[in-house]
């Protein structure tokens, strides 16, 4: 069975297009793409993406990704150039392909790095599962105030393997000032002999407060 970017089946390609209203050329070619006629699909929604639609340039590199259209070479250079380009320009649906596509099986020249980065992006951008799997991959790396923050955000959104999943971080360790930290009551401020004393202690490595 051939494996599709995000799980897509051929007929919901069209489905990562924002809804808008859209006539002519593109609708068509919406129409060619829940008939599997990628070769009509692309020839209509070719011209478009070369005139500057991202909606139509979305869906381009979605069927060079997915083997639909094109050379496998041009799969791994045109797709993922035309889909790196649309995520850099905020493109939600777009930067979650880019972060898929490192843990495809196929070979796409995309890294861990890079996908973590378009994964932060699409977070950013209110993206809900993103977020989860933003906390997710700072959990598996023991950033646990990361993870944390991710998980906050999608569960006050209602999701519920969210809230799951902050029961299960380790507490915050509670914050510990240093001597140099501190500051004085105000029924006793600090004296000329006390950053004296908390020189001295600097310098020995002692870090005991003042009596």
């Amino acid at each position: 069975m051939k494996k599709f970017i995000l799980g897509l089946t051929a007929a919901s390609l069209c489905a990562l297009v924002p809804i808008s209203v859209y006539a002519g050329p593109f609708e068509d070619g919406e129409s060619a793409l829940e008939r599997e006629d990628y070769t009509t699909a692309y020839k209509l929604l070719s011209p478009l993406a070369h005139s500057g639609n991202a909606d139509a340039q979305f869906q381009i590199s979605l069927l060079y990704l997915n083997g639909f259209y094109g050379t496998k070479s041009e799969r791994n250079s045109t797709g993922v150039m035309m889909m790196r380009r649309l995520a850099d320009d905020g493109y939600l649906s777009a930067q979650k392909v880019m972060s898929n596509l490192e843990s495809e099986d196929i070979a796409y020249g995309v890294s861990e790095e890079e996908s973590q980065k378009y994964l932060l992006m699409a977070a950013k951008q209110g993206d809900a599962v993103s977020q989860y799997f933003a906390g997710l991959s700072h959990s598996q790396e023991k950033n646990y105030p990361q993870a944390r923050y991710w998980y906050e955000k999608v569960a006050a959104q209602g999701h519920v393997v969210a809230e799951l999943e902050l029961k299960e971080l380790p507490a915050a360790p509670p914050f510990k000032f240093s001597i140099y930290d501190k500051k004085p009551a105000p029924d006793k401020p600090l004296t000329f002999q006390d950053a004296n004393n908390a020189e001295n202690r600097r310098k020995s490595g002692t870090c005991e407060s003042p009596n």
